[in-house]
């Protein structure tokens, strides 16, 4: 839709025209410099003192959270004026002036334009814009991350596994959570097959098994958020007169 120039009169009937360019009259006297046109023919500069103009007081900062807290972004401005803040996160408008705009039940705003996010979780991560609708909008970004305590997803062969003597295993723990977490092995009650009481490893290898090898081998993820996860692996080995060994299950 074309815009019409925005008129003014002047004192002595002189009228000023602003040439919109499709920009709203806030967008206009947002400018540095505005140009006029008297009476189509005498053209000036109006200067805006960049003092009056919106400046942020708080600046771009990282936020770390656990999983289902509350946190606070702030947003504090200083010469607001007719401007409008708007907080965003990517192509989302969470809130325009004092208008929440997500249908985020979780989403406020507070003491002015702070952005309140409570039982935060792992789909709240990421950069959040505070955003003042200057025509060459000014903007701070906050980065929101959510720190989950380690889980264990998956143990090889859920947790039980029969093998033949003098083969090759494989036992494999994953885990997520975040900071991602480290993943030990460790054996009940006794050492590991090459001596060491941990291995830090997602998959330890057991090579040339026999019934030494038999026990309750271990999976610890840590990332020092909240508790250790720990799953146990059952291992069994079958010897060739077919009786399975089981060495220090209790």
């Amino acid at each position: 839709m074309r815009r019409e120039p925005i008129q003014i009169s002047g004192a002595e009937g002189n009228r000023i025209k602003f040439l919109s360019a499709g920009k709203t009259p806030t967008d206009i006297l947002s400018r540095r410099y505005i140009e006029c046109y008297f009476a189509g023919t005498v053209q000036a500069n109006i200067k805006v003192d960049p003092a009056t103009l919106p400046a942020f007081l708080t600046s771009s900062q990282v936020f770390k959270v656990k999983e289902h807290d509350r946190v606070v972004l702030p947003c504090e401005v200083t010469n607001l004026g007719p401007y409008i803040l708007a907080w965003k996160k990517g192509i989302a408008v969470l809130s325009a002036g004092s208008v929440k705009v997500s249908p985020d039940p979780r989403v406020s705003l507070i003491n002015g334009f702070n952005l309140e996010i409570r039982d935060a979780g792992p789909q709240d991560a990421g950069d959040y814009v505070c955003q003042i609708g200057t025509l060459d909008p000014r903007e701070i970004t906050h980065t929101l991350e959510i720190l989950v305590p380690p889980e264990i997803s998956y143990v090889s062969s859920n947790g039980r596994m029969e093998v033949k003597k003098g083969t090759s295993v494989h036992l494999e723990c994953r885990a997520s959570g975040n900071p991602v977490p480290k993943i030990t092995w460790s054996r009940k009650n006794n050492l590991l097959p090459g001596g060491d009481q941990t291995a830090i490893t997602s998959v330890l290898v057991l090579d040339r098994v026999d019934r030494h090898h038999a026990g309750i081998y271990q999976c610890t993820a840590s990332n020092g958020i909240g508790e250790d996860a720990i799953q146990q692996i059952f291992l069994h080995v079958l010897c060739e007169y077919n009786f399975f060994y089981f060495q220090n299950l209790l």
